[in-house]
């Protein structure tokens, strides 16, 4: 049975217009807390559906890495259905509970594990995901700011706001099942060619799905198949 936890909510991702949006603001604003709401991947879910990239045959796990508020897996539920399974991962536990509530709130059930990105999920899950999603820590930031912990933890990337990111790569191609597709958000600077390289090396295919400019920041939205 996956782990969830009774604490309180802290992080908060992601506002769309499909979720229960006063619930989740009046979450926000109890926190105060000076979080980015990125609609990158779910735009790309939302233009994907109808088109290979969602709608696989019978999805029935997705999983989210770095949940946050669980807002981006409750939309991939609102669009598969509740045939699926869905679990998200954090290392912490304030998002934990945020991501079960705001599914709770929007009829979806999230079961949520606190563990280093998906580190507990192998080799439980090994080729069984069929959808997995991840919206890195990609900031450009020193090394030493990702083990701060706290709200840094949600953007800190280090080195080309890679560090997190690239810990992650090796492992997608073991948890994707033979239909499986991984969606990445990434910033300019982290050097997506890069990305695309490693992930080809572990025999995945990847193509940019949409583009947005957020301020000052020029975000992509990958998603990668085997080949």
């Amino acid at each position: 049975m996956w782990q969830y936890y009774d604490c309180g909510v802290k992080l908060l991702s992601f506002s769309l217009q499909s979720i229960n949006l006063g619930w989740l603001w009046s979450q926000c604003r109890r926190q105060l807390l000076p979080e980015r709401f990125n609609l990158q991947i779910s735009e790309t879910i939302d233009f994907s559906n109808g088109d290979s990239s969602v709608s696989l045959p019978g999805p029935s796990l997705c999983v989210e890495v770095g949940v946050g508020s669980g807002a981006v897996l409750t939309f991939l539920g609102g669009i598969i259905g509740s045939s699926a399974h869905y679990i998200g991962t954090d290392i912490s536990r304030h998002a934990a509970v945020a991501a079960r509530s705001t599914g709770q709130h929007n009829n979806i059930l999230i079961d949520t594990v606190q563990t280093d990105l998906v580190t507990a999920l192998l080799p439980r899950c090994s080729g069984c995901v069929d959808v997995m999603l991840f919206n890195p820590p990609y900031v450009v930031t020193p090394s030493e700011e990702i083990s701060q912990g706290g709200i840094a933890a949600t953007w800190a990337g280090g080195v080309n706001g890679r560090e997190v990111t690239d810990r992650l790569l090796p492992l997608v191609s073991r948890l994707l099942s033979p239909s499986g597709r991984f969606y990445l958000l990434l910033l300019e600077e982290n050097q997506p060619g890069d990305v695309h390289q490693i992930l080809s090396d572990t025999g995945l295919s990847g193509e940019e799905v949409i583009r947005r400019r957020s301020g000052p920041e020029n975000l992509s939205v990958w998603c990668y198949k085997r080949k």
